[in-house]
């Protein structure tokens, strides 16, 4: 899923203008990535007693009262030596702003638990920030020193408010755990395979989750829209494989090394396990892809024989390479109060860094190329110019990293233009990170020259953001607010598409 960085008033302006395909962190619950915290190993202590227990529940309700208000020192002085050594106190001092330079202003804590597991006493607070909710731990030895602090997404099913789309049991279909192998590199891949009603063979699709890496649900938010994909398909006949991305879940292998061929032959995988199911048809197995996944569908699509057909939702069709400018222009013109000369400026830096990530340029050179970037927004904003070491190093982790070079450099119309079989293309019209209009001319062309595909149809949904959802303005900050996980609408009409295709 296309995440542009966000944040504080300024690095939300700012920083959305360089890696707008930010990959999602891992997680139970997947949300846009925390950075990786530096962590000490805990030593070992005795049980924390029960009336130590409240003082450390208070002390940490504190640590991020403290934290919020930008007084870090104050919770420095609570680590222990080896946390300390872990985090010298400038990075400690950068923790907090680096979190709401990625999902907003903290707005408040929420929900406390404690626990107690290999003598360290743990504290557990629910931190609620503008476009995401992450449970900040704090482990204590019998000192009630800090010798550990994490930051995850969070995994209170409630922290974003009510779901109620979400699938319930008892369910009228099969769910059966499946486990199977990508031979490419000896991975595994863990998943849930829903089966209607009766002996079959029935049809099936395999969804794909967007970028980064993501649970079986494709969990965002609190949502779980491949859930709900999965128990309306398989109630309608159809059969459903939704499979965790590499590191999350049953899955194995190493997100950090993958790209978006490593994540096309994970799909062959899939599509090699269900080939063997005797519950399934193999004349009629097909591909929905979300966001990146629809990049990698027709990827698969172009090169195998066993892709029935394709349903490519909010999928990119233009280049990474155009898309990433196309996102930081949607975005800065639905924030509004940013003037038409500005964000053609800032655009054309944005294009600017991407050739040159496409182009492979030298490391020194993206580094310019990011502060000059970064520099321009901030006076765009009206404010100061961030740490731009700090904001350098952080950024250029992500356009140097695997998975963003083969975005950047990989163009979808080279494999649109080689598939074959019937395709599906539906997009948000309030999509700003694979906009509309763009994204479908770009796929029709190529295809319609080409003349290869006999049933297609690409349709721009009115009123839905990326995730289907019914928004107001498409930005990343309403996902979380929204109670729908994805339109019923815009669920009926892939579904009718598809008893059609797969003639049930």
């Amino acid at each position: 899923m296309f995440f542009p960085i966000d944040g504080s008033r300024f690095t939300r302006m700012a920083l959305v203008l360089v890696c707008g395909a930010l990959q999602a962190c891992s997680g139970a619950s997947t949300q846009p990535g925390v950075a990786s915290v530096p962590t000490a190993t805990p030593k070992a202590a005795p049980t924390a007693t029960a009336k130590a227990a409240p003082t450390m529940k208070s002390l940490s309700q504190q640590f991020v009262t403290w934290l919020s208000k930008g007084e870090s020192a104050k919770v420095y002085e609570h680590l222990g030596d080896k946390m300390t050594a872990a985090m010298p106190r400038g990075d400690f001092d950068k923790l907090w702003p680096s979190l709401e330079a990625q999902f907003g202003a903290f707005t408040k804590q929420t929900t406390v638990k404690e626990r107690d597991a290999d003598g360290i006493h743990a504290v557990i607070i629910t931190c609620v920030f503008e476009t995401a909710v992450l449970d900040a731990q704090f482990a204590f030895d019998d000192d009630r020193k800090v010798v550990g602090f994490f930051l995850r997404p969070s995994a209170d099913p409630h922290a974003f408010g009510n779901r109620p789309q979400t699938p319930k049991p008892p369910f009228p279909y099969e769910q059966r755990e499946v486990l199977y192998d990508n031979a490419t590199d000896n991975s595994k891949l863990g998943g849930t395979l829903t089966l209607p009603k009766g002996d079959g063979p029935h049809p099936v699709v395999l969804l794909i989750t967007g970028s980064g890496a993501q649970d079986r649900d494709e969990t965002i938010f609190g949502h779980k829209p491949f859930f709900v994909i999965a128990d309306h398909l398989t109630r309608k006949g159809i059969a459903v494989l939704r499979v965790d991305d590499r590191g999350i879940g049953k899955t194995t292998g190493n997100p950090k090394d993958a790209t978006i061929e490593t994540h096309a032959t994970d799909v062959e995988a899939g599509i090699a396990f269900l080939k063997k199911q005797k519950e399934i048809d193999p004349k009629r197995i097909g591909l929905v892809g979300h966001s990146e996944g629809g990049i990698i569908a027709p990827v698969v699509a172009s090169r195998s024989k066993d892709v029935a057909f394709i349903v490519s939702l909010a999928g990119s069709v233009v280049p990474g390479s155009e898309l990433n400018p196309l996102q930081v222009e949607a975005i800065l013109r639905a924030k509004g109060g940013t003037s038409d000369k500005a964000i053609k400026a800032i655009v054309a830096e944005q294009r600017r860094l991407m050739a040159m990530v496409a182009q492979d340029a030298p490391r020194a050179q993206l580094e310019t190329a990011l502060e000059k970037a970064l520099t321009i927004a901030a006076k765009v904003v009206g404010e100061d110019a961030p740490d731009l070491d700090a904001a350098v190093a952080r950024e250029i982790k992500m356009l140097t990293s695997p998975w963003f070079v083969s975005f950047v450099k990989l163009d979808p119309r080279d494999y649109w233009s080689k598939v074959t079989v019937p395709v599906k293309v539906m997009i948000g019209a309030k999509d700003l990170q694979v906009p509309a209009g763009p994204n479908i001319d770009a796929l029709v062309q190529p295809v319609m020259r080409a003349g290869n595909v006999k049933n297609m149809s690409a349709d721009s949904l009115e009123d839905l953001n990326h995730l289907f959802q019914k928004a107001d303005t498409g930005l990343v900050e309403e996902y979380a607010t929204i109670e729908e996980t994805f339109n019923t609408k815009a669920l009926d009409m892939m579904t009718t598409w598809l008893l059609e295709t797969t003639g049930l």
